[in-house]
């Protein structure tokens, strides 16, 4: 198996088995597959780095109340596994978590430049995230 994307950080998932036959995505639709969830998780955590009102973000993309009082107890003062159990809690219900939906959550959020990197990265390019047979 074989991970392509572009990276700034240069990281890859070759230590993670994928647990269903890896497949191709060629929409802007977030994969649901665990391996592909993982790389996402990492990929909007480095994407919203510097933005810390993860409660907000999380209203924003319609994750339940109860998820993010859950996690607000869980992690009171420590934002980065708040911000990660966040998106790993949007990823798991929301069936259809996009690129699109994330960056007009930041838009509404003010976060005008990490929506404007997603848009031009992810939402208008002919740039995939490709995970298949190697």
């Amino acid at each position: 198996m074989y991970i392509e994307f572009e990276d700034s950080d240069g990281s890859d998932l070759s230590d993670y088995e994928p647990q269903e036959k890896p497949k191709t995505y060629k929409n802007k639709n977030l994969p649901q597959s665990s391996v592909s969830k993982k790389y996402f998780e990492k990929k909007i955590l480095t994407l919203t780095k510097g933005y810390d009102d993860w409660p907000e973000l999380g209203l924003a993309l319609n994750v339940p109340r109860s998820k993010l009082k859950s996690i607000l107890s869980l992690y009171p003062s420590d934002v980065l596994k708040a911000k990660s159990l966040l998106i790993e809690k949007w990823l798991e219900t929301d069936d259809n978590a996009s690129w699109l939906k994330l960056s007009v959550a930041l838009n509404e959020l003010k976060e005008h430049d990490i929506s404007k990197y997603i848009n031009e990265t992810y939402l208008n390019s002919s740039k995939f995230e490709t995970i298949s047979n190697a």
